[in-house]
């Protein structure tokens, strides 16, 4: 028998995620119900806190603010200029260049407890279906919403047809979205149990006391994609390529099964702090368009003795703000936008 040869044992391929940088400290929101929710530790409010807040240049943004800006030829040109005033003082949140940054004082979690990893096989991706991911891959890298992974979970990922495309007759022309296949994924993630609101409730809770009601609906761009994703995190939300590599998400996919309701539950916690913002704004007023103001201590609203009807209703990423007043509701807009530099989402 010929003698045994020594050789070296094989080095381990896999390669850990850094996680010396991760934010260890703070605390998870409503963490009896799912450890979802991250938040980093709180900050005061003080917007000058913030040290990269995009400001409007003209020379620089006016075209992007020409291209973007629609406003109905309805609307007077007291209230055009006034709405161009918000958004000219509040640009960190208009401009595309904003949207590619995220939130601040949020990380999604997704709490697997004592779960093995879960991998599926490296998929098979046809020559049309490649070409399509890897176009979308691509455009992912860009904004750095993606990186390389070489961690123990893996996905396949699928293309699902955007919603109403009927009227497309050229193949060319219709658009598919990249979504990682996370079935197994949220089959071992423990989950978060926070009320998501239908769309006709925010038409059903919506009370008018006056001849009209003015109405000004926004949403967060990007959405889901502003979100940090927690470091410790990441690795499970890894996908296979066409490329014969492996990503993960650094910011939040859609497919989680968390997903939505941390998004809710975030949009929900900025909802509070805007209507304080506009209490307090509201409260700081003498009189608007030449009406008396009145707060009561139950902070119901009056003005020139008629009982101001208010209120704003959020639906995930959606945000309808209503008053019976128009002078008010661009306030209540502009708290809204206060509130979306404060945390740096973006319109």
């Amino acid at each position: 028998m010929p003698p045994k040869v020594w050789r070296p044992k094989q080095q381990n391929k896999y390669i850990p995620l850094d996680y010396g940088d991760d934010i260890q400290e703070g605390h998870f929101d409503f963490s009896e119900h799912g450890k979802t929710v991250f938040r980093p530790p709180a900050r005061e409010w003080k917007t000058s806190e913030r040290d990269d807040i995009i400001q409007y240049n003209a020379a620089t943004h006016a075209a992007e603010l020409d291209k973007g800006l629609r406003i109905s030829d309805n609307v007077t040109d007291a209230i055009k200029t006034q709405l161009r005033q918000i958004i000219i003082k509040y640009w960190d949140s208009f401009c595309e260049e904003g949207a590619k940054r995220t939130i601040l004082g949020y990380e999604f979690a997704i709490d697997t407890g004592d779960a093995k990893p879960v991998c599926c096989k490296k998929p098979n991706y046809g020559p049309y279906e490649a070409e399509i991911i890897m176009k979308q891959i691509r455009a992912l890298l860009g904004n750095d919403w993606i990186e390389l992974c070489f961690g123990p979970w893996g996905r396949a990922i699928v293309l699902a047809a955007k919603p109403h495309q009927e009227h497309i007759e050229n193949i060319e022309d219709f658009i598919w979205r990249m979504c990682a296949s996370y079935r197994k994924l949220n089959s071992v993630t423990k989950p978060f149990q926070y009320p998501i609101p239908q769309c006709d409730d925010a038409i059903s809770i919506m009370v008018v006391g006056a001849n009209c009601i003015w109405i000004i609906t926004v949403d967060a761009r990007q959405g889901y994609h502003q979100v940090s994703v927690r470091k410790i995190d990441r690795e499970k939300l890894a996908f296979f390529a066409p490329d014969y590599k492996k990503y993960t998400f650094k910011v939040m996919p859609f497919g989680p099964t968390n997903a939505p309701p941390f998004y809710t539950c975030m949009m929900h916690q900025l909802r509070d702090e805007w209507e304080i913002l506009f209490i307090i704004k509201i409260r700081a007023m003498t009189s608007i368009g030449g009406e008396d103001i009145i707060v009561s201590e139950t902070d119901e609203i009056t003005i020139g003795g008629i009982t101001l009807y208010h209120g704003s209703r959020v639906i995930i990423d959606d945000i309808l703000l209503w008053a019976s007043n128009l002078q008010v509701v661009l306030v209540y807009f502009e708290c809204v936008c206060e509130v979306f530099q404060k945390y740096r989402v973006s319109f």
